[in-house]
């Protein structure tokens, strides 16, 4: 779903370098845009997916021509949403995302755009820690002065508790209130025990503790032992014997 190929031109920008690639999903030539790795190419990057995100809201019927993002949107991890500083550990997010779509042949969080996202993100891992809503400049655009996310409703109960209901995109796909969607279900329960472990510590809220590489490489998931495929002379030999 979304598969690129058939590159068949490369030009050098300012940035970083744009590529012509066939999506197999829509069957026709993109233009595929690779930045290079520095904070400040990448903050241009953030600036142009924004207006372009805010164009496509306004056309929502195509009519207008407006450029429009790919599937690929859907790897975009929280901090770009937020407003919030970023660095390496960013890769590891976006690794979990990749694993997750090579398991079960879906996007993990298939965000329509930017406000259905986060409400994706936070409908998986739950609302995210003060410290990171401390150091987001973007906030309040997404979550309101109670601490509530803005796609939720919020409805008061009779002992005093709030009660948290979603809502649907504006595709009419439902989206739950904070840390309703369990891993399997998100997963389609293709992820066993170790899998989905590896899976919460790539997409934890906090970079600082986020897994990181090394980590990662330890982890055992990666690390366990699976049944060796028979050698080819005892295959021979088996069905020499049948």
């Amino acid at each position: 779903q979304g598969k690129l190929g058939g590159v068949s031109g490369t030009w050098d920008t300012v940035y970083g370098w744009v590529i012509k690639a066939y999506a197999h999903k829509s069957w026709k030539f993109v233009p595929l845009k690779l930045v290079k790795k520095k904070k400040r190419f990448h903050r241009k990057a953030d600036e142009e997916i924004r207006i372009l995100d805010h164009l496509r809201r306004q056309d929502t019927d195509g009519s207008h021509n407006i450029i429009h993002m790919l599937d690929y949107f859907n790897f975009r991890n929280h901090k770009f949403i937020l407003g919030s500083k970023y660095g390496m550990p960013i890769d590891m997010w976006s690794l979990g995302c990749i694993l997750a779509e090579l398991l079960t042949g879906y996007p993990l969080l298939p965000g329509e755009d930017e406000n259905d996202q986060l409400a994706l993100i936070i409908e998986l891992l739950g609302m995210p820690p003060n410290k990171v809503l401390e150091n987001a400049k973007r906030a309040r655009t997404f979550i309101s002065s109670k601490g509530y996310p803005r796609y939720c409703t919020a409805s008061v109960m009779p002992d005093g508790s709030v009660v948290l209901s979603g809502a649907r995109s504006k595709r009419g796909k439902m989206r739950g209130p904070p840390g309703s969607r369990s891993w399997n279900t998100a997963l389609k329960n293709m992820g066993d025990e170790l899998f989905i472990d590896f899976m919460k510590r790539c997409l934890d809220w906090d970079p600082e503790t986020r897994m990181t590489p090394a980590q990662a490489l330890k982890h055992q998931w990666l690390r366990r032992r699976l049944p060796c495929p028979p050698r080819r002379d005892d295959a021979a030999a088996d069905a020499e014997g049948v």
